[in-house]
């Protein structure tokens, strides 16, 4: 991958690449194959089931119906989930909609954790609600 760290270093890079065409295609197929063996839908699909099968499922499934995400981090304590609980408003409820609301409101990159609610939201909207419909 070729990176840069200001435009005067990416428009040389562009200039060698174009001016070396066997590299520029080697180094396409070295990130192209780069991706296939570790960026896939299935390689996120597989992160996500090993994220949500290494939860506590029987401390989850009995947390209190009104907890907001303050009283969620409290009890996740330091891991990625109470990591990202803690960054949203206190008083955000601690459900699938009111967590995903409170990280559209963020701004920057998103960590595992958000990317990993995110698509649970839109996939509980998108096929879980519309099965119940």
């Amino acid at each position: 991958m070729a990176t840069f760290t200001d435009a005067a270093e990416l428009h040389d890079l562009v200039r060698h690449y174009l001016a070396h065409p066997e590299e520029r295609a080697w180094l396409a197929a070295a990130g192209r194959a780069r991706v296939l063996a570790e960026h896939t839908y299935r390689h996120r699909m597989q992160r996500l089931l090993e994220t949500v099968a290494a939860g506590d499922h029987e401390r989850l499934g009995s947390r209190p119906r009104e907890e907001t995400v303050a009283d969620a981090a409290r009890r996740e304590g330091d891991t990625p989930l109470g990591d990202l609980l803690r960054r949203l408003p206190t008083a955000t409820p601690f459900k699938l909609d009111g967590v995903v609301q409170g990280l559209l409101h963020r701004a920057g990159d998103l960590s595992d954790p958000e990317a990993i609610l995110l698509f649970l939201h839109q996939f509980d909207e998108l096929y879980v609600r519309e099965q119940r419909a």
